[in-house]
């Protein structure tokens, strides 16, 4: 547990659940400062923690079933948000979240099918 004076917020670990079962088994995860994401070996995306700052764009399910934290709920993302193409890597920055697909380069903000898609600060 983790108590962030500045935000007066307490942080704690959070066990996050398939709800889909071992469909949605995870091969590749990546945490940021209050934040993390994890990617199922069906193409999908979780992100939890201080979600704040994050588009909720092409959304496959919002659900808090598995989480203990209020807040805290995981935002599921499916393939198509990156132009249905596999996705090679996930890393987390401060406060973005970076993927890596399969697809030629671009930048997202141009081209859906790029092959760095940067989650954007919404501030």
């Amino acid at each position: 547990e983790y108590y962030d004076k500045s935000k007066e917020v307490v942080y704690r670990p959070t066990l996050l659940n398939s709800e889909l079962g071992s469909i949605n088994e995870y091969v590749d995860c990546a945490a940021g400062a209050y934040h993390s994401v994890v990617k199922t070996s069906t193409n999908k995306l979780a992100l939890w923690g201080d979600i704040r700052f994050f588009k909720r764009v092409s959304v496959v399910q919002d659900s808090s079933s598995n989480i203990e934290v209020e807040n805290s709920y995981p935002i599921w993302y499916d393939s198509e948000l990156f132009g249905s193409n596999e996705i090679e890597q996930v890393v987390c920055g401060w406060s973005h979240v970076l993927v890596r697909t399969s697809k030629s380069f671009s930048s997202t903000s141009v081209n859906k099918s790029s092959i760095l898609h940067n989650f954007r600060l919404t501030r």
